[in-house]
């Protein structure tokens, strides 16, 4: 990936083993912009840029749960909300 100042940017992640959490993101080797963010916790995509980073640095046990939770139920909504308008047959 590009980045904006035209130099290369490569892909990182930073990982909380104990919370099974996990941030993805391109950094420039250049200017050390950071951009393209996403949070996962346990392999479910839970949140992006802007957001995302903020969210991993100040992650709990709790707050990770309550992600995770939060993030089930949309996904579940989502299915019902399909299925519901006849477009999962």
């Amino acid at each position: 990936m590009q980045c904006k100042c035209g130099s290369e940017a490569t892909s990182q992640k930073a990982i909380k083993s104990k919370l099974k959490a996990k941030i993805e993101f391109y950094q420039c080797g250049s200017c050390t912009r950071v951009s393209s963010a996403v949070l996962f916790i346990q392999d479910v995509e839970v949140a992006t840029d802007p957001r995302s980073r903020t969210l991993f640095d100040e992650l709990t046990g709790e707050s990770a749960a309550s992600l995770l939770d939060e993030v089930r139920r949309e996904q579940e909504l989502s299915k019902f909300e399909l299925f519901a308008n006849g477009e999962l047959f």
